[in-house]
């Protein structure tokens, strides 16, 4: 669940991890920020009341930290802090036994950046701005430290490295060559790290979730029987 950083391809790159075994939905939504999502969000777990999913992972913050003269996006720390933790006990008391993993919004490469095309025409996204808005965001997930079933996943280290904390803004432009399409986006090379990151810590936190650990909802051709078709449903 999360905003178009949602929608990049590291849901498919997951999918494809985890063929024939789980399905992964796909809940992004362009433009949207934590405000916008807290009320939504009880109305998209509903969908999983048959069977609670075995894990959710919740990614809002890129259009939060965007500055006040985008007074549409924009959301104040404090409230961010507040919806992402709110996300976060909705998921947890909803499904008191689906993994959650929280991805903090990642920086910009603000060299890459198009002009603005909207109203009123002024840059709206700044790294010293959206560094805030990790903190919170990570700050927000470890006041869940208590509940085993809440792990975050830190987007700056994962993509700058260790010490981006005392990167400038030409280091960190550096640091981003080939991760963005357009300066915010994820090309191939970023959302193949973050699909990776996320079986990182399924593999630590969440072994069971591991895909060979999972099997397969029915069994590869070879073990069927064409003359006994109940050899699809193996007895448990």
């Amino acid at each position: 669940f999360g905003s178009s950083l949602k929608e990049s391809g590291w849901c498919a790159i997951l999918q494809e991890a985890y063929v024939r075994r789980v399905d992964i939905i796909n809940h992004g939504y362009g433009g949207y920020n934590s405000e916008w999502a807290r009320p939504i969000f009880p109305h998209i777990l509903t969908a999983f009341c048959k069977q609670p999913p075995s894990l959710i992972t919740i990614f809002f913050g890129a259009n939060d930290s965007v500055t006040e003269v985008n007074k549409k996006n924009h959301v104040p720390i404090p409230r961010y802090i507040a919806n992402i933790t709110n996300l976060i006990e909705t998921a947890t008391k909803t499904f008191p036994e689906s993994r959650i993993i929280v991805i903090s919004p990642p920086p910009i490469k603000s060299d890459q950046r198009p002009e603005p095309i909207w109203e009123p025409y002024v840059v709206d996204r700044f790294n010293n701005v959206i560094k805030n808005y990790h903190y919170a965001c990570c700050k927000a997930a470890a006041s869940f430290s208590k509940n085993v079933n809440v792990e975050v996943i830190d987007t700056w280290e994962m993509l700058l490295g260790a010490g981006y904390e005392a990167m400038l803004e030409e280091e960190i432009d550096r640091q981003l060559v080939g991760y963005l399409t357009d300066g915010l986006h994820f090309a191939k090379t970023a959302n193949e790290k973050l699909a990776e990151k996320i079986l990182d810590v399924i593999r630590l936190r969440f072994p069971e979730l591991v895909p060979d650990e999972i099997t397969p909802t029915f069994p590869v051709f070879w073990e069927v029987d064409p003359s006994d078709l109940t050899t699809l449903f193996p007895k448990k």
